[in-house]
């Protein structure tokens, strides 16, 4: 009795977390010392003093955890936060700088995967540079789906959009039908079946043939091969070859026994038209063969009759028309009421609050291609028409006669206000005119302090003696690693637009230097990353960022950005 007081009164100190420390052993007190491992002590989950954990740890399986900020077990057991990520009170985060994407922690700045927004991929050979995917060699398409691999691309071969047809495989930059199939004008096909390109690129079968083993096969019996017409003819019966190929019956008549049958009773032989026609009822032929009635008229007994009583005949139109009411016909015949007009009383006249604007009628107050007045067209992309004043949306300013929409905080042909350009050396930041990125001004002038051998490295510094040129912000005796020396410079004249192609060939401001040609840019108007779909396109449909600062969108002509 008195032992298994004691052995109840044991279990119940031991079970209590703030005095189990040094229990142990076995019930004769044989047992360890409460922080070993093995035997009858132990700690924690691991030993004989059970199963709970102190708080605030859970116990996830074998360990005990802070599911406040465990990463493997976040929340709850089992919960794992995405690489990269921390756990903080229980909710997954992604360290300073980057963003939680799907399952990932993303750095939108540098992630191909994710560059400028989650949703962003730049694809094969695409980098993502400042939040903006820049093609490597060998990719040049950023698009929508980001870059390509020109070589091996099957939507982008060998140039951007060059899709190859189906059954075909970009090699090379090349579309190469796959094996078995030749390249024809109509894609890919198997010449050895195909009845457009039989045995060869073109060679069509005749209408009622097969394609078998590159050939194609006999008309069928009883037909012969009328290979102008395209077709195996039944010579016998077949109203369009009676006879001979291409030989066409009249409609109306019968092709029997290779001999066009006679016009039905009561209709005549209009060889002209085509046709067996009853002169007497026949629109088209009333009274004889060729003469039309005019529509709203009817043919009674070869006679066209006179117009409906409130109609005239434009005889012009070929029609029978109410002056008053015909939208075609308006007031007289052939005049057009303008898109969306009524014709009452013979006068075209416009809905309320609209006016007539040549083949339209338009409301001026709100209409982007006449406001204010007709002809007065506001800008396509970005232009609104307010009380009969064109507008700009998205911040943008009217400029010019063409009321065309334009950045003044950006654009270097009107920099702070329109008409107002920047040199061939600025680019507008904020609507000043500023030294382009990588520039410095020195007493007034745009300086390359990286080239510049009156100011090489800083203001001031003069290239001189043994070492007279300027690279990359030093004074050297030559351009090493294939620059080019222009005036004391070392310069890369494929990108360089002080020095672009050749030596003191410089850029305009509305051009940046692509592989050593000047490309004329725009800006990508609403958009603050590639792709820029809307703005992009025609001849300036290469999205960039603009070079040195690459949170400004540009399109560049050409395949290729700076």
């Amino acid at each position: 009795m008195a032992k298994s007081f004691w052995h109840a009164a044991l279990l119940l100190v031991c079970g209590l977390p703030f005095l189990s420390s040094g229990c142990g052993g076995d019930e004769t007190g044989t047992g360890g010392t409460g922080n070993t491992t093995t035997g009858g002590g132990g700690s924690g989950a691991t030993g004989g003093g059970g199963s709970d954990c102190a708080s605030p740890n859970t116990l996830c399986g074998t360990a005990c955890v802070d599911t406040q900020t465990d990463a493997n077990n976040c929340g709850t057991c089992g919960t794992a936060c995405p690489a990269g990520g921390a756990c903080e009170k229980g909710l997954c985060v992604c360290v300073e700088g980057q963003v939680l994407c799907n399952d990932v922690c993303a750095d939108l700045s540098s992630n191909p995967d994710h560059c400028g927004s989650c949703d962003v991929a730049c694809g094969p050979g695409g980098e993502c540079i400042s939040g903006v995917c820049s093609c490597t060699a060998g990719s040049e398409c950023p698009g929508q789906t980001g870059c390509f691999d020109l070589m091996s691309d099957e939507l982008n071969c060998g140039m951007c959009g060059n899709e190859c047809n189906p059954g075909a495989s970009c090699d090379g930059g090349l579309c190469v039908c796959n094996p078995g199939l030749v390249t024809c004008q109509d894609g890919c096909v198997d010449v050895s079946t195909d009845i457009n390109n039989c045995g060869q690129c073109g060679d069509e079968c005749l209408t009622g043939q097969m394609c078998v083993s590159g050939q194609c096969t006999p008309c069928p019996m009883g037909t012969v091969a009328c290979n102008q017409q395209g077709v195996c003819a039944d010579l016998a019966v077949d109203p369009n070859n009676c006879g001979q190929c291409g030989n066409d019956c009249l409609v109306g008549q019968q092709c029997v026994s290779g001999q066009c049958g006679p016009c039905p009773m009561g209709t005549v032989a209009c060889d002209a038209q085509g046709v067996c026609a009853d002169l007497a009822t026949d629109m088209n032929n009333c009274g004889m063969c060729g003469n039309d009635c005019l529509q709203g008229q009817m043919c009674v007994s070869g006679q066209c009759t006179p117009c409906p009583v409130g109609t005239v005949a434009c005889e012009f139109q070929g029609v029978c028309a109410d002056l008053s009411t015909d939208i075609n016909n308006c007031g007289q015949c052939g005049n057009d009421c303008p898109n969306n007009a009524t014709c009452v009383s013979g006068a075209c006249v416009c809905p309320q609050g609209e006016v007539a604007c040549g083949n339209t009628c338009a409301d001026l107050s709100s209409n982007l291609n006449h406001c204010g007045q007709c002809g007065n067209d506001c800008d396509n992309d970005f232009g609104v028409c307010t009380s009969g004043v064109c507008g700009c949306n998205a911040g943008l300013t009217v400029c010019g006669n063409n009321n065309n929409c334009v950045d003044t905080q950006n654009d270097p042909q009107h920099c702070g206000q329109c008409f107002q350009g920047c040199g061939n050396s600025q680019f507008c930041d904020n609507g000043q005119c500023t030294c382009k990125p990588g520039l410095t001004m020195v007493n007034g002038q745009c300086v390359n302090l990286q080239t510049s051998p009156q100011n090489c490295g800083q203001v001031g510094t003069i290239c001189g003696g043994n070492t007279p040129l300027c690279q990359n912000g030093m004074c050297v005796a030559q351009c090493q690693n294939g620059l080019n020396q222009c005036n004391g410079a070392c310069v890369d004249q494929d990108t360089n637009p002080q020095h672009c192609g050749g030596c003191n060939d410089q850029c305009q401001s509305d051009e940046v230097c692509v592989n050593g040609n000047c490309r004329q840019w725009e800006l990508g108007l609403g958009c603050n990353m590639c792709p820029c779909p809307g703005q992009c396109v025609g001849d300036i449909d290469q999205c960039c960022g603009y070079p040195g600062a690459p949170d400004v969108v540009i399109c560049v002509e050409g395949n290729f950005c700076p």
